[in-house]
C-alpha cells in the first residue's frame, strides 16, 4: 500500500500542531491568497481511478488557523487551514490542510487515500513544484499516481 500524503508528510518533518502554539513566523510569511496555475497532464490522468484536475481550484488562501485535520481522534492537528476560494468545480476543496516541510517547502493537500497534494518551494515571490493525483487502488486498471508543475502566484485576498 502506498503511504498517505499526512504519512508522508510526517516523515518530511511537519510539525505537530497544538491549539495552543503561535502562528510561527515562517508560516505567518507564507499565509495569503494565491492563484494557481497547473501543467499539462499525461494520458494516465484520463483512465478513471485518478481524479480529474477539474476539482483543482484555481486560487487558495493559506490559512493561519488550524485545519480540522488530527493525528488520529484527539492527536495534534497536522496543518492550518486552506480555503478555497475559486473553486474549478463542486468538487473543489482538495486542499485542506497545509504545512511547512523544512524552511522553505510548503505541502498541501487532504490526508486521505486518494485525491491530490502539492508539493512546493519558494522560487522569489512565487511558490513552485507539482501538484500529484494519487490513488489508493493499486490493482485498478491504470497508473495510481501521476504529477504535473503547479506555480502558486500570491494575490491579493480582497480580489478573490
Amino acid at each position: 500500500m502506498r503511504p498517505t500524503p499526512f504519512v508522508l508528510c510526517l516523515a518530511a518533518g511537519c510539525a505537530a500542531l497544538s491549539r495552543s502554539a503561535p502562528v510561527p513566523p515562517e508560516v505567518a510569511e507564507l499565509a495569503g491568497c494565491y492563484a494557481m496555475e497547473y501543467g499539462a497532464w499525461g494520458p494516465e490522468i484520463g483512465n478513471g481511478q485518478l481524479r480529474s484536475p477539474a476539482d483543482l481550484p484555481t486560487a487558495i488562501r493559506l490559512g493561519t488557523a488550524l485545519s480540522g485535520w488530527r493525528e488520529g481522534r484527539r492527536g495534534p492537528s497536522i496543518g492550518y487551514a486552506v480555503h478555497t476560494l475559486t473553486p474549478a468545480s463542486s468538487r473543489a476543496g482538495e486542499f485542506q490542510a497545509w504545512n511547512l516541510v523544512g524552511k522553505d517547502s510548503v505541502w498541501a493537500g487532504i490526508p486521505v487515500l486518494g485525491g491530490f497534494a502539492l508539493h512546493l518551494r519558494r522560487e522569489g515571490a512565487e511558490l513552485r513544484g507539482e501538484v500529484e493525483a494519487y490513488t489508493d487502488d493499486l490493482n485498478g486498471p491504470g497508473a495510481s499516481e501521476t504529477r504535473t508543475t503547479a506555480t502558486a502566484r500570491r494575490i491579493s485576498c480582497a480580489s478573490s
